[in-house]
């Protein structure tokens, strides 16, 4: 058997008894688990939103806003250095599709949208349209993003469990954005019918 640890169900999961976790959860060991349920038995409370997840005490021991601030950070960066890392291939691929739908979806549309094209089984003008889709859509995620993280701001006017219970809110947030941004790698394939990376 198995323990997970999941920050957005902010709950333990079991391999042997969910048939489903949640897309964060990850494993943490035998030991570790059994410590964090007797001191939650004892009056502590488990944080979450790190991994593995840890022990805090209640009311006098909640972490500052700084910390917070720093994890909310910390966790956006994570997702920035995933998605910056084919950055230049989403800018060229965008900049190809552009130029060919401005041209009216005629003439040499370049090996960017050809090898799209062929990799979707669409047409050159689908494909195009598709690039542009996923284009903005990673924009508009891009920029949900930016917006949560600037919410660590407000962890300053708060104190205790209302600040936990905000910085808590931030992480799934990001979570989801996380996710969303992951889907947005897939792609129609006509060989397999599932999503494939961009």
């Amino acid at each position: 058997m198995t323990i997970y640890a999941s920050s957005q169900a902010r709950a333990f999961y079991s391999d042997e008894v969910s048939s489903t976790l949640p897309p964060d959860a990850q494993a943490i060991s035998d030991d570790l688990h059994e410590c964090l349920l007797a001191g939650q038995s004892e009056g502590k409370l488990i944080d979450f939103s790190l991994h593995p997840p840890r022990l805090f005490d209640a009311a006098d021991s909640w972490p500052s806003s700084k910390e917070l601030s720093r994890r909310i950070d910390d966790r956006v960066a994570d997702v920035y250095a995933r998605w910056v890392r084919f950055e230049p291939e989403y800018a060229a691929r965008e900049k190809a599709a552009v130029a060919y739908r401005k041209a009216g979806y005629s003439g040499e549309p370049g090996g960017w949208i050809k090898y799209y094209a062929a990799t979707t089984g669409l047409s050159l003008e689908a494909a195009t349209n598709l690039i542009l889709d996923k284009a903005q859509q990673r924009e508009s995620t891009l920029e949900a993003l930016a917006s949560f993280r600037l919410r660590k701001h407000e962890l300053f006017n708060l104190e205790g469990e209302a600040r936990q219970a905000l910085y808590q809110e931030i992480i799934e947030r990001v979570q989801a954005t996380t996710l969303l941004l992951e889907s947005l790698e897939g792609l129609p394939n006509p060989h397999q019918g599932a999503g494939q990376p961009s």
